[in-house]
């Protein structure tokens, strides 16, 4: 139940194997504990993404697509951070990492967001 704390969940889900308990609480585990998973997930989104292992927890969060998850990532991925020039999911494309993550919206998120990926990266 540790596990679940922002804290604990960001460390873990960047382990090599840690990653793999994360991803199985976002899709078998109680609702509190999914949920707040999830929430980390998103919140900690861009850095997760660039991460060797976290980044699977972030696919299979995007395959599952709980409680909206895809919509929310593309909306924190295609957000201007303080500081940076570029969009997050610029980063991620070039990323050997993120960029799996990008080709993945890219075939199945909703078209309107295919379509605002696509416009940023051409």
């Amino acid at each position: 139940r540790l596990l679940v704390s922002p804290a604990n969940c960001d460390e873990i889900a960047r382990g090599q194997y840690g990653n793999w308990c994360v991803q199985h609480i976002i899709e078998h585990g109680e609702i509190p504990y999914q949920t707040r998973a999830i929430e980390v997930a998103i919140h900690r989104a861009v850095h997760w993404s660039h991460d060797q292992f976290a980044s699977k927890v972030i696919e299979k969060t995007l395959k599952l697509n709980p409680h909206n998850f895809v919509n929310r990532y593309v909306g924190v991925v295609m957000t201007h951070r303080e500081g940076r020039t570029r969009l997050p999911v610029v980063d991620l494309a070039a990323d050997q990492y993120g960029n799996y993550l990008v080709q993945f919206l890219l075939q199945f998120a909703e078209d309107r967001h295919r379509d605002m990926i696509s416009a940023v990266l051409k």
